[in-house]
């Protein structure tokens, strides 16, 4: 009797956690939903874009959803996670030069520590590599967490 009274008690309690649960692992639980960036990006790059990320954060996107970046080059990646034994990657020091006709640029939502990571040297540097070889704002994409903004060539 005492068994069927404990496991009742126990169904009960986790019973009470499921609305709870079910909360924590939707997307818009997520402080960047990093599916939502990986299929916007997917369904707008064509084969030959560049992708640039403002962050190592925002590359597990490409990680976590390879198909979704297939199309696309990450001209800043100089050795893979696997290969530098990193979660991420390493970076070039410098950008190589944009020689795409499209560049994706996938960053954070800005909140003020985002911002001040655009200020950082790396962070201007992928923005100065786009004015440097002439691109230009084209439009962006808001999404949960995250921001994907495209550039062209200007003509």
């Amino acid at each position: 009797m005492r068994g069927v009274l404990l496991l009742a008690g126990v169904a009960a309690i986790a019973a009470a956690q499921l609305p709870y649960q079910a909360g924590i692992r939707g997307a818009d639980s997520r402080p960047i939903d990093l599916r939502a960036a990986a299929g916007a990006l997917g369904a707008r790059a064509r084969p030959g874009d560049d992708v640039l990320f403002l962050s190592d954060r925002m590359r597990l996107a490409a990680l976590t959803y390879p198909e979704d970046f297939a199309a696309v080059h990450d001209v800043m990646l100089a050795l893979p996670a696997a290969r530098s034994a990193t979660l991420t990657g390493t970076e070039h020091r410098t950008v190589p030069p944009l020689r795409a006709p499209r560049v994706w640029l996938l960053v954070r939502r800005m909140t003020d520590a985002d911002a001040a990571a655009a200020r950082t040297p790396a962070g201007r540097a992928k923005y100065a590599a786009l004015r440097r070889d002439g691109y230009r704002f084209a439009a962006e994409w808001p999404l949960n967490g995250a921001v994907l903004q495209e550039y062209t060539r200007r003509a």
